[in-house]
């Protein structure tokens, strides 16, 4: 796999593959993982219209749903609601690609050194999108407590719980981009740390959280 930066795909049935490819490496991982109660899941959503899957349009209409779900339910995680979701553009989705595979180039260096920790998320995801100091990751609102809640599918940003669940009660729009926020359940904001000890799960939280700054 290397360090090289994977191709972006020139046709829609090129883009299939880099999401199945994906999909399957995650998951494929995670099935070795025997501690871990998260199952990762990709699909592709592609507009049904040939006048945009014939051209080049394809790529500003495609998008990449990524669903993580909480195996604890006895096997009947999938038809509860996902612990986080969100969709990526063309360019995020490639972007996620390659440094889901820094992630786990790094996680087997360290394996085969026989080191007994793997690289935290934080560490990774600073080496690729260069994060600043801790202080970042408090609310951007407050200033204060911790930003562990989300806007899902659209920009992502991060809020502590009180002051998200404070601004939705009165606004449908993103206070720092002010995009709408189109989803009405419980999605509209996640909690990032829903499920504790899963380093896969942060790696991807914050990767999430930097490709839709």
């Amino acid at each position: 796999m290397g360090n090289t930066v994977v191709k972006k795909a020139s046709n829609i049935n090129e883009f299939k593959q880099d999401v199945f490819k994906i999909n399957s490496l995650i998951n494929n991982r995670n099935k070795k993982a025997t501690d871990t109660n998260i199952y990762i899941t990709l699909s592709v959503d592609i507009p049904d219209n040939e006048i945009v899957t014939e051209t080049i349009l394809w790529k500003l209409l495609v998008n990449v749903s990524i669903l993580v779900f909480n195996k604890k339910n006895d096997g009947n995680y999938k038809n509860e609601e996902p612990i986080l979701n969100s969709k990526l553009t063309f360019g995020e989705f490639y972007s996620f690609l390659n440094n889901i595979q820094l992630y786990f180039e790094k996680e087997d260096s360290k394996n085969k050194n026989n080191s007994t920790t793997i690289a935290t998320t934080t560490t990774t995801a600073e080496e690729k999108f260069k994060i600043e100091e801790e202080e970042d990751n408090l609310c951007p609102i407050c200033f204060d407590k911790e930003a562990t809640f989300v806007v899902s599918s659209d920009c992502f940003h991060a809020f502590c719980p009180e002051c998200a669940e404070d601004w939705k009660s009165r606004s449908n729009l993103c206070p720092l981009c002010r995009r709408e926020n189109n989803n009405s359940n419980k999605l509209d904001f996640i909690l990032i740390e829903d499920i504790q000890n899963e380093p896969l799960l942060d790696f991807i939280s914050n990767i999430l959280i930097q490709i839709k700054k």
